[in-house]
């Protein structure tokens, strides 16, 4: 409520208001929203959420900014926001230090370490896809070979997780506990079956660490990842490919001037923070 009075003091005074959610307030014209991801706008209540989405939009006339091309861009456009209203403005990449090997974080039921260590991020949506992923884990050419490991809360979601699979259950481990860049750099390689993800900061940070990551193939890590990370057609591919990298088949993809790392990202952040402050 604070929040809102504020804002609404600041459109009668006719500021520029930056909201870092999708979700305009009606009526305030100088305003600029941010769109990461359509995931929110799917499932149950989806209709009603896109048309108070559109009505937000339409309302108040608001630049949205949005943080990729691949999804974001043509979801936005086919809700129907004018292409003139649209503003991209990619996520700041994370500034990485010198990593050093730190002491093994505290993860709770984790297997001994002579199996291979996988880490996926968070423990807030369904979108993470770990139930298929752990699904193939339990199955005879992985179980016992790998661990994996999750930076998050121990939520009912992640609980669910751990008594559902209980044969190979995931070992959590908390970010009150452990920095992300420790529990990166205990790992043999970063992993993530996730769909509809806007960016993937914490793979960003392993990438910069020099921590192997192998993906699943979608269009936002196409684009932010691309030539940076292994991306694989299916869940069985990644976890071979997990394979062959820590055994030392294959190695790490090194870091080149591709996706996030590219001079075009960069000069695209400093339109996008341009274009703002030329709002205000």
């Amino acid at each position: 409520m604070r929040f809102l009075k504020r804002a609404l003091c600041a459109a009668v005074r006719g500021d520029l208001i930056y909201t870092p959610t999708p979700h305009p307030l009606p009526f305030a014209r100088r305003q600029v929203v941010v769109f990461h991801d359509p995931f929110p706008f799917e499932g149950p209540g989806s209709r009603l959420k896109r048309w108070l989405l559109r009505l937000g939009v339409a309302s108040s006339r608001c630049v949205v900014a949005y943080i990729n091309r691949s999804v974001a861009e043509p979801w936005l456009l086919g809700l129907g926001v004018p292409r003139e209203r649209l503003l991209f403005a990619p996520n700041v990449p994370p500034a990485i230090a010198a990593a050093a090997r730190p002491s093994p974080p505290v993860a709770h039921g984790a297997a001994p370490r002579r199996a291979i260590r996988i880490g996926a991020f968070g423990t807030d949506s369904p979108k993470k896809h770990y139930p298929q992923l752990l699904e193939e884990l339990a199955k005879p050419p992985y179980r016992g070979r790998m661990q994996l490991c999750i930076f998050g809360g121990a939520n009912a979601y992640a609980r669910r997780l751990v008594h559902d699979f209980a044969s190979c259950p995931p070992a959590l481990v908390d970010p009150g506990a452990t920095s992300l860049r420790d529990f990166i750099l205990d790992l043999d390689a970063v992993v993530s079956v996730a769909a509809g993800e806007g960016f993937g900061r914490p793979i960003a940070t392993a990438i910069g660490l020099g921590v192997p990551c192998c993906l699943i193939e979608s269009p936002t890590f196409r684009e932010f990842f691309g030539g940076l990370a292994w991306l694989e057609p299916d869940i069985p591919r990644l976890l071979q490919r997990v394979l062959d990298v820590a055994s030392g088949q294959l190695p790490p993809r090194a870091a080149a001037a591709t996706g996030f790392l590219a001079p075009a990202y960069t000069r695209a952040i400093d339109a996008a923070v341009g274009a703002i402050r030329l709002m205000a």
